[in-house]
């Protein structure tokens, strides 16, 4: 996830533009996160904001920027 959050950080085009395509691989797979702690404001993909995968729990906005942890549903 730390690459997520430093991709995130970044705010790289390139990079929100492949959350933007993973996306479209996994909308079914995201719900709200529950715990208000965990949750992660993303103000470029609204569909990710206060989301999490609920296959692996993990912030949507983090996970759909990082390349290490790779879902099988992402068209890659």
């Amino acid at each position: 996830m730390i690459e997520g959050m430093r991709n995130y950080d970044k705010n790289i085009p390139e990079i929100d533009d492949k959350a933007r395509e993973r996306l479209k691989s996994c909308s079914d797979c995201l719900i709200d996160e529950p715990i208000k702690s965990f949750r992660v404001e993303d103000k470029r993909i609204p569909e990710l904001n206060n989301k999490m995968c609920e296959d692996c729990g993990c912030a949507a906005p983090y996970l759909f920027r990082q390349n290490i942890k790779v879902c099988s549903n992402w068209k890659e």
